[in-house]
């Protein structure tokens, strides 16, 4: 089982504007879920935007806040054909599954977004 890093206190203000909790399950383990502290638009919705999310630990869920940035949203909406994930080793992936480049991994998300955008500017040119 993962060794919890963080408390909800220092999630709450690595992210404003959000409510984090950490609960003990009557089964035994725990739950930590974050909600905002704002209801979302239809539009922010339509566009990835999450008002509740739920982990089994705090750096799951500290990883599932990030993937819930302006920053990171905003790529998900300039390539929809994949999902934008970030991995246990804080690894930014990029994945679909009707390509044949089917992943790609970056360090940051900048370097995820040079990625996708070279990817994309080659099947273009495939495409001619």
């Amino acid at each position: 089982m993962e060794t919890t890093q963080v408390t909800p206190e220092e999630l709450h203000q690595q992210h404003p504007g959000w409510t984090v909790r950490r609960e003990q399950l009557p089964v035994g383990g725990e739950t930590w879920t974050a909600t905002r502290t704002r209801l979302l638009t239809h539009h922010e919705v339509s566009a990835g935007h999450r008002h509740t999310l739920a982990a089994p630990t705090g750096e799951h869920l500290a990883r599932l806040l990030l993937t819930q940035s302006d920053e990171c949203l905003k790529l998900k909406a300039d390539f929809p054909g994949w999902s934008i994930l970030l991995t246990d080793r804080r690894r930014w992936w990029a994945l679909r599954t009707r390509h044949v480049v089917s992943d790609l991994i970056a360090d940051t998300l900048d370097g995820l977004r040079e990625l996708l955008d070279e990817q994309t500017l080659a099947e273009r040119e495939a495409e001619r």
